[in-house]
């Protein structure tokens, strides 16, 4: 029965990472005027906020997306020309499109996606699972009851990522599990 589940758990995952691997770019373009359109469908219908990063790395607007609206306008006249990061982050995806100002239009010139990883705790196993279309770190500390490191875990991730720990070595007691990327940060507090 026990396997059964892991099994299970892992074909939902499989089956979310699959789906969030087809999803759409949330900005579009309006050629009327410098603007861009943000929709919300899919992972990103969950999205928290949109960031407008400068070429020097300055957060020079942001906005919390808890809105029933589904698409929402933004109007970049204002903006010096120059080069942009648009990041919209969620609970599970966080996107950033690079956009490039001139005098006359707004043009995406690429798109990069950050997936939320799934940590899940079956028994004695921890399974992480990672839809990565970007190359980058993931780490995962372990720590006991009286915060002492027990186990570390650090890949560079170049693709999908399915990893299971066996902990039935560890001795019985609580653990806080801490698991992370470039863009997403979890802790499990589990039992042995």
């Amino acid at each position: 029965m026990k396997h059964l589940l892991i099994i299970l758990v892992s074909l939902l995952i499989g089956t979310i990472q699959m789906s969030a691997s087809n999803v759409k770019p949330s900005l579009t373009l309006f050629s009327t005027d410098k603007s861009i359109v943000l929709k919300k469908s899919g992972l990103l219908a969950l999205a928290n906020t949109i960031t407008i990063i400068d070429a020097d790395g300055v957060s020079i607007f942001t906005h919390n997306l808890r809105t029933d609206n589904q698409t929402i306008k933004y109007n970049l006249e204002n903006l010096p020309n120059g080069t942009y990061l648009i990041e919209i982050n969620g609970d599970q995806l966080t996107e950033i499109h690079e956009a490039i100002i001139t005098n006359n239009e707004i043009a995406l010139s690429s798109v990069e996606r950050y997936y939320s990883p799934a940590l899940i705790c079956q028994n004695d196993k921890i399974l992480i699972n990672l839809l990565s279309t970007t190359p980058e770190w993931i780490t995962c500390n372990i720590y006991n009851n009286s915060g002492e490191l027990v186990y570390d875990y650090e890949e560079f991730n170049d693709g999908s990522l399915n990893r299971t720990f066996n902990l039935d070595q560890l001795d019985s007691g609580k653990y806080n599990i801490y698991l992370s990327t470039d863009h997403f940060s979890q802790n499990l507090r589990v039992n042995l």
